[in-house]
């Protein structure tokens, strides 16, 4: 797989980064208006990259149907890697792709939000124990139909297992779509975890 292609929203200067994955047949400027209302609440650096492959009018994580390749996590991976503490966070299968990333790599990143996400069969097929997550949060449109709420519970439930206490769970209302409320819950829950105050 070829480089992931990334978008940036604030300066480099910023002190925390969030690295927001956009859904299956999305693009980073999909996003764009999420990523702008994230750096314009908080202090930080979106990024936003492009899955690998083409999708409907866009791009995807993975092809439906398949497993998501190990070259793909490696890439968000190494964006979410750095001296600066970084928030990882995906709308729809961009959520799985986060919590798959941070599931396979403990440590990797300070935060997880997943929006209107699924737990993938890659974790659920993940052996050797439990993952290190960090905190969590998953939001989920009440009135979703592409991926259904029960899904966010599934997400959340699933964390929570892997001995993960802070993990916020909430439905909104709306549908499958990553609305400003959205990103105003996203932006608090980030303020919360502390990362923007000095040391």
């Amino acid at each position: 797989m070829a480089a992931v292609d990334v978008h940036l929203v604030g300066g480099a200067e910023r002190p925390v980064r969030l690295v927001l994955l956009h859904g299956h047949g999305g693009s980073p400027e999909a996003m764009l208006e999420a990523a702008v209302a994230l750096a314009d609440a908080v202090d930080v650096q979106v990024l936003l990259p492009r899955g690998p492959q083409a999708a409907e009018d866009g791009w995807a994580w993975w092809p439906p149907g398949t497993a998501c390749e190990p070259q793909t996590v490696a890439s968000v991976r190494d964006l979410v890697s750095g001296p600066r503490p970084t928030v990882l966070a995906g709308f729809s299968q961009g959520g799985a792709m986060a919590l798959l990333a941070c599931a396979r790599a403990p440590g990797l990143a300070a935060g997880l939000a997943v929006v209107c996400g699924f737990v993938p069969d890659d974790v659920v097929d993940l052996s050797g124990g439990r993952a290190a997550l960090p905190p969590v949060l998953v939001l989920h449109g009440e009135d979703d139909e592409v991926v259904d709420p029960m899904h966010g519970r599934m997400v959340a439930r699933w964390c929570e297992r892997q001995g993960q206490g802070r993990v916020t769970s909430a439905l909104y209302a709306g549908g499958h779509d990553w609305l400003p409320e959205t990103s105003a819950a996203v932006a608090g829950w980030v303020d919360e975890l502390g990362l923007l105050r000095p040391a």
